[in-house]
């Protein structure tokens, strides 16, 4: 399980037909538990927390559908690099957590 708490900042690029561009970075900590259930012949799992610095990389658009709300259509990425995972694939330890996120949302402004 990954948990995050970050803060971001975002910029609006300029609003062309009712799209706006926008780019954002944020910085915060991630807590990462892993657990690893060996369960052959009786042996233990393992598994251990950790918490680090993170993150993110944010872009995205936004659509103007009336004077105070949008669609939000984003890309954000999210960097742990010193966190360390296990890759069942390969069987072993790495370093480092990235996650790449598609995110749709509604932005609406109050002022």
């Amino acid at each position: 399980a990954l948990w995050t708490g970050m803060a971001n900042a975002y910029v609006d690029l300029g609003t062309v037909v009712g799209i706006t561009p926008y780019v954002g970075a944020g910085v915060g900590v991630a807590h990462a538990r892993t657990r690893f259930d060996a369960g052959i012949n009786g042996e233990p799992g393992f598994g251990h927390n950790q918490t680090g610095l993170a993150y993110t990389l944010n872009a995205g658009v936004a659509y103007r559908m009336t004077d105070n709300a949008s669609l939000d259509l984003g890309y954000q990425y999210l960097s742990a690099p010193n966190l360390r995972r296990f890759d069942y694939a390969a069987g072993q330890e790495r370093r480092g957590i990235a996650h790449h996120q598609i995110r749709a949302g509604l932005r609406y402004e109050l002022w």
